[in-house]
């Protein structure tokens, strides 16, 4: 299988490893089955999800979240989430997706699906 969901996320605490981002989506019924980092900049994860509706979901709801429900920490900027599709005309959800992160998801996106697909060997 290959992955159809993509999200970036991005001003979550310096010091979040993707452990620690794991277990806080678990907590809220996230679990995307790969969390890598974007690039150098601390608090910014790709999420992989086998399935688009649970990317978009993510989006959604990190997009609308109070930040005084602390599911997340954040760097002290709004956390932010955008769904980033290969196959779309406009690959990004939201169009204040910064420049560092549409360059470091093009850049990671195969190595993301290769740990996704790695996953899925039999």
């Amino acid at each position: 299988p290959t992955p159809t969901g993509f999200v970036a996320l991005w001003n979550l605490q310096a010091d979040c490893t993707e452990d620690a981002l794991r277990a806080a989506l678990h907590e809220v019924d996230f679990e995307p089955e790969v969390i890598g980092r974007i690039g150098d900049t601390a608090g910014t994860f790709a999420l992989v999800f086998r399935e688009e509706y649970m990317a978009s979901g993510i989006t959604v709801a990190f997009n609308k979240l109070d930040p005084a429900k602390e599911i997340l920490q954040d760097n002290g900027e709004r956390i932010r989430a955008a769904k980033w599709s290969a196959n779309a005309v406009e690959q990004w959800s939201d169009e204040h997706v910064p420049e560092f992160i549409k360059t470091g998801m093009s850049i990671n996106v195969q190595r993301l699906t290769d740990q996704f697909i790695a996953l899925h060997r039999i």
